[in-house]
């Protein structure tokens, strides 16, 4: 369930309390026989919650770019060989190897193929196939982005850095063995409440450019660091239809609750506490964005 979601939920059901609106209905209470689990209760809505329009904002995310403010090691010394992985709610996707990056390059994502949260079903490579599905995913969102410089001779065929089960992912290991170095990593959260307000309306969209974490959870002892930031861009997507009547039942399904009107509070008891998004970066602040 999401916040806005709730809200209006329970706006409504005291609209109900409080104009004279039937209420949600309860069921008798009764104890079940022992060893016996009770059948769920069969929702019943007033028409005053079922007409009402519930709809839910939706929004994709994309890489755009990134930037080799300073590249691994000695700038003299060779070029890096760049893997970029980006991971969410639902999988996550790499970009294989981009190579002969070096200090003040900047490298573009294909923008139709480097999808990074709403990615449509299947396996995808970021930069190469990872497209967006129309639908769109609702918030909270969260992503993380992270690179490698790849220094292996052959093949990776290490399972270090994958992942299974994923829903989208990439054919290829970040990293693939011990050879490689770490460039930086940035975890991005966005509340509901804040992308609201960046994007108030359907085709808005929001670029910002982060500087990656070059230590990971390391310490930062060493004088040759990577310096690279990540454009990503958000935008909002159709609102979504919500089938209040389904939705309450799911949620009782899930919570035990036995009416609509219990699985709404329960809902609106766990909801998490309002906090600033949270950027885990180096701190160094973020460049203009690109145009």
């Amino acid at each position: 369930m999401y916040i806005r979601s709730f809200t209006n939920v329970f706006g409504a059901a005291l609209m109900a309390c409080c104009f004279g609106v039937p209420a949600l209905a309860e069921p008798p209470a009764s104890n079940p026989p022992k060893g016996q689990v009770p059948e769920p209760a069969e929702i019943h809505l007033p028409d005053a919650l079922v007409d009402i329009d519930f709809r839910e904002r939706r929004y994709k995310i994309e890489a755009l770019s990134f930037k080799a403010r300073d590249e691994t090691g000695v700038d003299w010394w060779g070029s890096d060989e760049v893997m970029v992985k980006t991971t969410d709610a639902e999988g996550w996707s790499n970009s294989g190897i981009i190579g002969d990056v070096d200090t003040g390059d900047v490298v573009t994502f294909s923008p139709a193929k480097s999808c990074i949260i709403g990615v449509q079903a299947g396996t995808t490579v970021l930069n190469r196939s990872s497209v967006c599905d129309d639908a769109g995913r609702a918030a909270p969102l969260w992503f993380t982005v992270e690179m490698w410089e790849d220094d292996a001779e052959g093949p990776m065929g290490s399972p270090y850095g994958c992942s299974t089960g994923a829903k989208h992912d990439g054919d290829e290991c970040v990293p693939g063995d011990g050879q490689d170095d770490f460039i930086g990593n940035a975890r991005l959260d966005f509340a509901a409440w804040e992308l609201e307000a960046a994007l108030p309306e359907v085709g808005d969209e929001y670029v910002e450019t982060v500087v990656l974490n070059p230590c990971g959870d390391a310490l930062c002892a060493s004088p040759f660091l990577a310096d690279y930031s990540f454009t990503y861009r958000i935008t909002r997507m159709p609102d979504h239809f919500i089938d209040l009547p389904a939705l309450l039942a799911t949620a009782m399904e899930r919570s035990g609750a036995r009416s609509g009107f219990e699985a709404i509070v329960a809902g609106l008891n766990s909801l998490p506490v309002r906090q600033p998004r949270r950027i885990e970066t180096t701190g160094q602040g973020a460049e203009p964005a690109a145009k």
